[in-house]
């Protein structure tokens, strides 16, 4: 007499392990890069969809910030300390006030001193229209 057995497979083990390895493979793509952009008119930084545009006239101050896990709780989009931080890494960032807005934004780039040089020089230039 043989024996046979045939185990049931466990479908949703694999379902559930394909979803999670797809939202991770999806959260990569989606927050692997923080692109800004700054013209005339404008502030924009953020990850592919989740961008907002910041106009230059509502900008009040912007400060050098340091971004630690501590505050922030993350990469990614968080909120913490007073603010939105949009970053891709710990360390130095920028804090900037907006009119009309209760939390700041706060934003991780490569070149901090320079993208402040830059954001005081519009900042000056949109109060002296004002």
């Amino acid at each position: 007499m043989r024996y046979h057995e045939v185990q049931a497979q466990a479908w949703w083990i694999h379902l559930t392990f394909l979803v999670v390895v797809l939202i991770m493979v999806l959260s990569w793509l989606i927050f692997r890069r923080l692109e800004i952009g700054l013209d005339d008119e404008n502030l924009s930084f953020g990850f592919w969809r989740f961008r907002p545009v910041v106009p230059m006239q509502s900008i009040i101050s912007c400060e050098p910030e340091r971004i630690t896990f501590r505050k922030y709780g993350g990469i990614g989009i968080r909120m913490g300390a007073g603010a939105v931080c949009y970053n891709t890494r710990f360390g130095d960032g920028v804090r900037i006030k907006v009119k009309g807005r209760k939390r700041d934004w706060v934003f991780s780039c490569d070149d901090v001193p320079r993208m402040i040089e830059l954001l005081n020089e519009e900042i000056v230039k949109h109060s002296a229209t004002l």
